[in-house]
């Protein structure tokens, strides 16, 4: 009967650690496969708002060259702090200085509030 004990005792303590052992080794494979779905997501979600970025970043200097390129043809060479003001404009401040240079009469008429 004593021997019965210590082999019940036996077999519900190897029972306990291999549950333990299982347990340990789901929550390992858990904390991978967590970790490889973060880093896919993260890098998903990067690369989308790099795209973003780009694109914003795109227009913005494409808007800046052409009116670069519009105000040199209607006013001659920029001066530098007019080449400055364009590179440090919003894509808002752009759109108005595009329409102001259909009637403005000199390059300062463009930036008038």
């Amino acid at each position: 009967m004593l021997t019965e004990y210590y082999r019940l005792v036996t077999e519900s303590e190897e029972t306990a650690m291999l549950a333990q052992y299982i347990k340990d080794k789901g929550f390992q494979e858990g904390r991978r496969e967590g970790k490889r779905e973060g880093k896919l997501e993260g890098h998903h979600e990067g690369r989308l708002e790099g795209r973003r970025e780009g694109k914003v970043e795109g227009r913005l200097e494409g808007k800046c060259g052409l009116l670069e390129k519009i105000l040199t043809r209607r006013f001659g060479p920029l001066p530098d702090w007019a080449k400055h003001r364009l590179a440090s404009a919003s894509s808002e401040q752009l759109d108005q200085w595009a329409e102001r240079v259909l009637e403005a009469k000199s390059l300062q008429d463009v930036w008038v509030e």
